[in-house]
Parts: C-alpha cells; sequence; structure tokens
C-alpha cells in the first residue's frame, strides 16, 4: 500500500511574496497564501521571493501527518533600531550624526540585511556585527581602497584582514551581509549582480549573538537607504 499523503497548510506575509515548493528532481509548484497541499512524504525546498532577494529552507513532510507553517517574510525596518528618532530623515535617506555605537535592537543578529549606506562625514564607512558589548565586537569598514575586518575582545584589537576593494566613500554603496551561527558573508551589489567581497568563519563562536550596528564616532556622519533585516525562514 502506498503511504498516506501529509498535509501541508502555508499562511505568508505580504500577501504578493511569491513562494514555492519543490522535491529533489520534480516542478516546483507554486504556493497559494492559506491553501493546503496534499504531498507525498518527504524533503522539500520552500523558497521565498520578496521584490529581488530569494531565500530557501527545507520542510519535511510526514505520511499522514498534517501542519501548518505561518511565514513573515518582509523585512524589518527602521522601527527596529535601539532609537528610531536618531536617524533624521532626509531626501531618500536616513542620516545619523555620531552617537558611536548606533545599534539594530535584533538579538541574535541572524538572517540578511541589505541596505545602501553612504558616509557623508568622517574617513570611512565603519559598521559591526557580533556586538556583544562596547568591548567584544567584528568591526567592518570601508574606504576609498579597502574593505576591512577587524575582530575586537575584551578592547584589544586583533588581526586585521584587509581586501582592495575602489570606490567612492562619498557615493552610496549597496551591501547585502548574510549572518549565521558558523558565517559572515558581506557582498555589494555591482551592476545587476552581488560581488563577495569577505566570507569569515570562526570555529567555536556563534556568529549571530550579539547585534548589529554602525558605527559613528565623533562628527561622523551616515546616510543610510532601503533598509531590511530578513529573518531565515523558520520552518521547524
Amino acid at each position: 500500500m502506498d503511504a498516506a499523503p501529509g498535509e501541508l497548510k502555508i499562511t505568508f506575509t505580504p500577501a504578493d511574496a511569491q513562494v514555492t515548493l519543490a522535491k529533489a528532481g520534480a516542478t516546483a509548484t507554486k504556493v497559494s497564501n492559506g491553501g493546503t497541499l496534499s504531498l507525498s512524504a518527504g524533503s522539500y525546498t520552500l523558497t521565498a521571493k520578496i521584490a529581488d532577494f530569494t531565500r530557501s529552507a527545507t520542510v519535511e513532510v510526514t505520511a499522514g501527518q498534517s501542519r501548518s507553517l505561518d511565514l513573515s517574510l518582509g523585512p524589518s525596518g527602521m522601527s527596529k533600531w535601539d532609537d528610531p528618532a536618531g536617524w533624521k530623515q532626509e531626501k531618500g535617506s536616513f542620516d545619523h550624526k555620531g552617537g558611536d555605537f548606533v545599534m539594530y535592537g535584533v538579538s541574535p543578529a541572524s538572517g540578511t540585511f541589505i541596505f545602501s549606506a553612504m558616509l557623508r562625514k568622517g574617513h570611512g564607512l565603519q559598521w559591526v556585527l557580533n556586538c556583544i558589548d562596547v568591548n567584544n565586537y567584528v568591526l567592518f569598514q570601508m574606504d576609498d581602497n579597502n574593505f576591512y575586518r577587524t575582530v575586537v575582545r575584551n578592547g584589544q584589537k586583533g588581526d586585521e584582514t584587509k581586501v582592495p576593494r575602489k570606490g567612492d566613500k562619498k557615493s552610496f554603496r549597496t551591501l547585502q551581509i548574510r549572518v549565521g551561527p558558523n558565517e559572515i558573508t558581506h557582498e555589494i551589489r555591482q551592476g545587476e549582480s552581488w560581488v563577495v567581497l569577505d566570507r569569515w568563519t570562526q570555529p567555536g563562536s556563534n556568529l549571530s549573538l550579539g547585534k548589529f550596528g554602525f558605527y559613528i564616532p565623533g562628527n561622523d556622519q551616515v546616510a543610510l537607504s532601503s533598509f531590511g533585516h530578513y529573518v531565515d525562514l523558520n520552518t521547524r
């Protein structure tokens, strides 16, 4: 006898997201929001696309069992910063002057950050991840010539990694940062594609712990636009 199918109901927001489900070797099926699918048992790849951002996760279907998934696919924006009022809306962007560690209020900072940023005043664009406190974080920087990564632990800077990357610090750069427990990957928009700047792993550490934020010392000023934080798909 064939095993009884499993049932999977998938609800998602926003409603205009494009969601598909596919078993290995089979054509992907478009998922209707709130609809129930009758599926043979096994592993499926769930893919969700919103705007030009796509993410995927594995979904397990068990014979004879019903389950529901409620997915929040839209990005969190400027309202999730620790002090949203610190960002002053300008023409097409939000500007922040000084403040040192200007933190985004979500911890752990797993998922994908996508934004365009420009240094209006200062020597280089600076941001942090894995920020536990002001003495423990990973510092990332960009100036006209290079991309830098520096680990700071107990207030002491470790070895600096430098990647040559020409650019104008007075123009917007669009970055995509994927943060997982074992890896942080930085990509920069180049034309219609993404180019990897840095892929970093550190065994024995959870790199998604702590917060993401910008480091804006003194009178430095940063402009930020199209900011979004996409959480990973929760299909468990």
